[in-house]
């Protein structure tokens, strides 16, 4: 009898632990803005992700910075070798002829990143290269390559070395395809915030709706450079009509009734320096502007994105940006904030009322 007697008080304690600290994580998850940052693949959200931790003092700590050396590497390298055989293919000369019959001897393709043990035996090659004014114009033709590495192969000297370590802005300029459901919390205003971040790729979507529930902002990148340049998972589908598609289902729906949206217009700075390249008429008729009005052409993708919002009840936010752009994003990230709060404000006010 007292053997029972102690083992339901055991089990009574338990359970009122457990409710206590129910209580107390419910309590938690009610102060918590949860924001859920949505996009198609290759958007920029790594790197609004990325920004949002060193804008609030989340430094990236050593591990976490050799995690991206080989990487960093093997996208420079693979880029490069990817340029010269698309000058081959179409029988592009170089500016210094002498580089030609060097090709002969270029080191080894990295079937990985795994692959490069000696960053040194390429770091020549590149620089060889990228000094060659045919070789430059050749990535700027290759509207599809890797936009971000003109600014690794500028620094090649100082990134491919033994001792090389990322610094925070050779982090924000590394593309790194997301897989799967990531989570940041940082303090804002004193506020606690949980940043939701999912793959964009059409084959992570559909974990999306798990992280639907209490959703105070959605944060929306697109990046507009991408007018010309087709899905990689199906490459009859334009990227920007594909944002503009997955925009106009994420802020009509049901689950977002009265949550505001932030759209990033992202790699603004892109858009511009393809505009002289690849016309936006070509790509969207609808577009009756100067090709290379750069005001105009922004301007122009802000109201086809906004024209797709229905819900009156909900906000968009549009801003242009350039995520590498750690001061833009401050601000911008600090707006996030301000609708935060006055989305909140104004709940409080409807209660009163």
């Amino acid at each position: 009898m007292g053997a029972c007697c102690s083992s339901n008080n055991a089990s009574s304690s338990a359970s009122r632990l457990v409710e206590a600290q129910l209580r107390v994580d419910n309590e938690k998850y009610k102060k918590e803005i949860k924001l859920l940052l949505l996009g198609t693949g290759e958007a920029g959200k790594s790197t609004v992700l990325k920004q949002m931790r060193l804008i609030h003092n989340h430094k990236f700590t050593p591990i976490e910075r050799e995690s991206y050396i080989k990487l960093i590497w093997y996208n420079i390298i693979t880029t490069m070798f990817n340029i010269l055989t698309h000058m081959e293919h179409h029988n592009i000369e170089f500016e210094n002829s002498t580089l030609k019959d060097q090709l002969i001897d270029l080191p080894h393709y990295p079937q990985s990143q795994w692959d490069i043990n000696n960053p040194e035996d390429y770091s020549n090659f590149v620089q060889a290269y990228w000094g060659d004014l045919a070789t430059k114009d050749t990535y700027k033709a290759l509207l599809d390559a890797e936009v971000n590495m003109e600014y690794f192969f500028d620094k090649v000297d100082q990134v491919l070395v033994r001792n090389y370590l990322p610094t925070d802005q050779d982090i924000l300029n590394t593309r790194m395809k997301t897989t799967g459901i990531s989570e940041t919390v940082f303090i804002m205003n004193q506020m606690n915030y949980r940043l939701v971040d999912v793959g964009g790729q059409r084959s992570e979507r559909r974990k999306w709706i798990h992280c639907f529930d209490n959703v105070k902002a959605l944060l929306f990148v697109a990046a507009i450079s991408e007018y010309d340049q087709m899905l990689r998972e199906d490459s009859s589908v334009n990227r920007v009509q594909e944002a503009l598609t997955l925009f106009e289902s994420i802020t009509n729906s049901q689950w977002f009734t009265k949550t505001p949206t932030i759209l990033f217009l992202n790699k603004v700075d892109l858009l511009k320096a393809k505009l002289g390249l690849s016309s936006v008429k070509k790509y969207f008729p609808q577009y009756s502007g100067d090709d290379l009005d750069f005001e105009c052409v922004t301007q122009f993708f802000k109201r086809v994105f906004l024209k797709l919002h229905n819900d009156a009840q909900n906000q968009v936010y549009p801003h242009f940006t350039h995520a590498t752009d750690t001061k833009q994003m401050k601000h911008i990230i600090e707006s996030v904030n301000d609708v935060v709060m006055n989305q909140n404000l104004e709940k409080l006010g409807s209660n009163i009322f």
